[in-house]
This record gives structure tokens, sequence and C-alpha cells, in this order.
């Protein structure tokens, strides 16, 4: 069985909060979907797309691999899964947005990719409780892929371009999400 370096993750509520304040507990949004793109070691890759039942392995997964890469998924993604079983307990994490400034996904894919979201993350829990479900998994997969994309152009290049065009430098060592041992070493020879 090979192991898993990383995945790319995120999910989509169930409900929309009613006021502002909402937004701080995203808890009780409740969890809709979620999909992530497995990185293995052997080279493979393939999308887990999770609703109902599914869920439940989400932790399992998220906590087994060496690191999880998303979009603002810390502060929220991993809030709205807080009611699985077990507990997330993963330290090492890539957060895109704020390695982004906290701009958009949408923002940033548009400026490096010009690639736009086809259906607002707000109009997506109505859409999953008319039954569209299929439609919310499908734009959960594209925010996936295009974090993914963003992902591998910081991993290649250092950088990513902001909405004004300028760029954004983000240093390979926090593209892992695990501890820069080698950055240890050479800090403890001086």
């Amino acid at each position: 069985m090979s192991l898993t370096p990383y995945i790319v993750l995120d999910s989509e509520v169930a409900r929309l909060p009613v006021s502002r304040s909402d937004w701080a507990h995203p808890e009780k949004l409740g969890l809709a979907c979620a999909v992530a793109w497995i990185k293995r070691d052997d080279g493979t890759s393939e999308y887990l797309l999770c609703r109902g039942a599914l869920l439940d392995q989400l932790p399992t997964l998220i906590n087994s691999v060496r690191f999880v890469a998303g979009w603002n998924h810390v502060s929220f993604d991993y809030r709205v899964m807080a009611g699985l079983t077990p507990a997330i307990t993963q330290k090492h994490n890539v957060d895109l947005c704020r390695l982004c400034g906290n701009a958009s996904l949408e923002e940033i894919g548009l400026a490096n990719f010009g690639w736009h979201k086809e259906v607002h993350s707000n109009n997506l829990p109505a859409l999953w409780r008319m039954g569209e479900c299929n439609a919310v998994m499908e734009q959960c997969r594209q925010h996936v892929e295009i974090t993914r994309r963003i992902y591998d152009l910081a991993l290649a290049t250092g950088q990513v371009r902001a909405a004004d065009g300028k760029v954004i430098r983000i240093p390979r060592s926090k593209l892992t999400g695990l501890p820069d041992l080698k950055a240890r070493k050479e800090k403890r020879l001086w």
C-alpha cells in the first residue's frame, strides 16, 4: 500500500449563514459534501468525492496524510467538518488563502489561469437543497482543481499573481506544511 504524501481539500456547506455572526460558527452550517484530490508517493492521484456515508472517511484520510493543502481549509472547512468522527488532528497544513494574502480563490484563479467560478459558492447550498447534489459536487471538485493548480504553480515558481497583477512570493518551505528541517540544521551550523 502506497503512502499518501498530501491531499488538496474543499467542502461545501449545506446551509448559508443567516447573519454575519453565523460565519463565526461554520460548524453550524452543516456539511453537504467534500472533495479531496489525493496525491500518492508512487505518482498516482485520484479524486475522492464524498457525500453521505462517505463523509465519515474524511477525518481518517486527513489525519493519515503528510499534509493537507486547501483554501482557508483550516479556519473554515475543518470547522464545518467538526461533527465527523474521529476528530481531525492534522497539524501540517498549507493554507493557500493565507499565503496569498487572504485573497479569494476566484481572484487568484482568475489572475493566474483565467478561471472563475461557474456558480458562486453562496448559491451552492440552495442547489444542494433542490437535489442538485452532482452539480454541487462538481463545483467543489472544480474548487479543488484550481486550488491544486495554484499550489503546483507556487511550488514550481515560488510565486503567484494577485488580482492587481502584483507578484505574491511564496517560499517553497511554506508549501509542504511540514517543518523545514534543513533550515533548522543550517541554523545550528551557524
